[in-house]
């Protein structure tokens, strides 16, 4: 930003009412004269430039909730005021963005933010949308006759490729493949990310060569992008694939993971490689430390590949591994186990999965398991599989996981008897569990499982099935078995927390607490 912005000199009260520019406000009964004075004392026109100039730029990163309003704001707080004009346009940063809704007056975005580097993300279904009523001073200033030269595609594109050497960010979305080649020509040497978005039927790869930087950390393609060979694909910090059909193996891949040390996001999604009778030139140095990952995520590729990405690969701890795989016959082997690393490999390769600390099990369209870490609920794991082998699934992730570290399970939708024996197997395999969430479930099955959990300490049900006399004679049950008496310390269960359970009651909880239960208790 430029130096601090000054309010420009104004005339004297005097010379405005002599100019006939003020006079009398009958309307709130204030001259203008008493208006002007009394607006200048108003803590908004007192604001410095410096303090606008982030109010703004707060304004234009106001998201999704109001994207349209949001790209319009250099337009709209240059049109409030003389002084918030001067503001804004000393404000070369504000004015970086050009995407779909600004691309009609891209000229004044280029010229007005100066040498700052540009974000530049189009529609190529809608570059030349149209824009804003500009104020008075800009249409004299840029005329309809520029604006007309100024919205067509080859002329803007071409004013563009004349500040390649500004890009940072260019995201081109629904361009085909001959619009989208004409805006890399040559190499941009600040441009650090890249999203590109294909055609519908226009997609595939595309030249190697196509995107030249140095600088480039971040790349997100879908449905498009050069050969898995290209330079680009190195030295990157994140990189997101969707929709892509690459006519090299997997084996191409795994190098250039070697070659981004400092990778922080993977994601493949929908990606498929050329076949290869054997992997046999795969990095030496494999498994690769990418130890500064914080999110990788497979989502539906080919099965073999799960196991062999990450085989090649070490995470650090706190990563967090999202599998989404769909199992297209029971009789296939597409367990978990088939899917992570080997056993003996996998606290080298994949540490943080012996971390997990609460685990969650949720059925909606797609079951869902996720594992959380303790100390932040960090996620350390996501898993999507196909509802109908549920069952399967959670047999295989006990038997796969050992979690010593897990202390709460969360069920959530558990309506199906063939998923309640499952589940009594999972508290067989981890005892040291302290706190059971019930949610949306039929409880009295569930419930008779809870006997062979001892460690456990908390149940909490929140819109369950089931009634005030089959959960009292759980209580009593518990107790019994356990050989507990009433009012006995220990780490016991001894709560119960039960919240807007139709057919419960709150003259259940004086029952319970009887039996030395503590009951937290929420119709």
């Amino acid at each position: 930003m430029t130096e601090a912005t000054q309010p420009p000199p104004t005339l004297s009260i005097d010379d405005l009412v002599d100019q006939g520019r003020i006079g009398h406000d009958h309307e709130s009964g204030m001259s203008l004269s008493d208006r002007l004075i009394h607006n200048s004392a108003l803590p908004v026109y007192r604001v410095s430039s410096e303090i606008l100039f982030y109010i703004f730029e707060m304004a234009g990163h106001n998201g999704e909730q109001c994207r349209v309003l949001a790209k319009r704001t250099p337009f709209n707080v240059s049109q409030v005021s003389s002084f918030w004009r001067s503001a804004a346009l000393n404000a070369p940063t504000l004015w970086t963005r050009i995407d779909e809704i600004t691309a009609h007056v891209g000229h004044l975005y280029i010229s007005r933010s100066q040498s700052a580097l540009l974000d530049i993300d189009l529609d190529g279904y809608g570059y030349n949308p149209q824009g804003y009523q500009l104020s008075g001073q800009d249409m004299a200033t840029y005329g309809p006759a520029q604006m007309s030269s100024a919205a067509s595609f080859a002329q803007f594109i071409q004013s563009l490729r004349d500040n390649i050497h500004r890009w940072r960010y260019l995201g081109l979305n629904y361009f085909n493949r001959i619009q989208l080649e004409q805006f890399f020509f040559t190499v941009a040497p600040n441009l650090e990310s890249v999203k590109l978005t294909h055609v519908v039927d226009d997609g595939g790869e595309l030249p190697a060569d196509l995107i030249k930087s140095p600088r480039l950390r971040h790349l997100d393609f879908t449905g498009m992008a050069p050969p898995l060979m290209a330079p680009a694909y190195k030295n990157l910090t994140t990189l997101q694939i969707y929709m892509m059909t690459y006519t090299e193996d997997i084996t191409q891949l795994l190098w250039n993971l070697t070659a981004c040390p400092l990778l922080e996001q993977l994601i493949l999604d929908r990606v498929q490689f050329g076949s290869s009778q054997a992997l046999s030139l795969l990095p030496p140095t494999s498994p690769a430390p990418l130890l500064h990952m914080r999110n990788i995520g497979l989502h539906d590729i080919n099965h073999g590949l799960y196991r062999i990405i990450l085989s090649s690969i070490s995470l650090p701890s706190t990563a967090k591994l999202s599998l989404w795989y769909f199992i297209q016959h029971s009789d296939e082997n597409h367990t978990l186990d088939s899917v992570v690393t080997p056993a003996l490999d996998r606290e080298t390769t994949l540490p943080n999965l012996s971390l997990i600390c609460h685990l969650s099990f949720a059925f909606d369209d797609e079951f869902m398991i996720v594992g959380q870490g303790s100390e932040d609920g960090r996620m350390l794991l996501e898993v999507g599989v196909d509802g109908q082998f549920a069952a399967s699934v959670i047999r295989d992730i006990a038997e796969t996981l050992p979690l010593p570290y897990l202390q709460s399970l969360s069920l959530k939708s558990v309506d199906y008897a063939e998923h309640v024996t499952p589940f009594i197997e999972l508290l067989g395999h981890w005892p040291s569990i302290t706190d059971l969430y019930l949610t949306g479930c039929d409880a009295a099955a569930l419930l008779g499982a809870l006997t062979i959990s001892t460690a456990l300490q908390t149940l909490h049900l929140r819109s369950v099935t089931i009634t005030a006399a089959l959960l009292i004679d759980f209580a009593g049950s518990w107790i019994t078995l356990h050989g507990l008496q009433p009012l006995q310390g220990g780490a016991e269960l001894r709560r119960i927390v039960i919240f807007q359970c139709p057919g419960i009651g709150e003259a259940i909880v004086s029952t319970l607490e009887d039996l030395s239960f503590r009951v937290d208790f929420e119709v």
